[in-house]
């Protein structure tokens, strides 16, 4: 491998633990916030797994009509709007009063979509 393949490759590896270790962070703090709201970890789990279903939905079949047809593969505005739709749904999680019933299926969806919105941005980011 010549100098500029290493230092490529030195740089890749970087960004790639750094984003592997920032979304860790962002997944163990957030489940622990959102404990601190609840304090129940049955909630906790299940809004989680509304994250992941979330994930999943946003990176199955609709990564070709949200990316090719409706973005026209257009990446800074895809990432900008997945960090809209995230910090709004980040702000909706965190304002979100827990004395009401109502409240956990708001909790699940803003869950839902903060990932959507993550995911939107990451796709095009790698």
């Amino acid at each position: 491998m010549n100098d500029q393949n290493l230092n490529i490759f030195k740089r890749y590896a970087t960004h790639t633990f750094l984003q592997w270790f920032s979304h860790s962070l962002l997944v163990a703090f957030g489940g622990l916030f959102i404990y601190a709201k609840t304090g129940s970890i049955g909630l906790t789990l299940i809004v989680e797994l509304a994250a992941v279903a979330g994930d999943l939905i946003v990176r199955s079949p609709l990564v070709d009509w949200w990316w090719n047809y409706l973005l026209k593969r257009r990446q800074i505005l895809s990432m900008a709007i997945g960090m809209v739709i995230a910090a709004l749904s980040y702000l909706g999680i965190f304002f979100t009063d827990m004395g009401h019933s109502w409240s956990i299926p708001f909790f699940m969806i803003f869950s839902g979509l903060a990932s959507v919105g993550m995911s939107m941005y990451w796709i095009p980011s790698s």
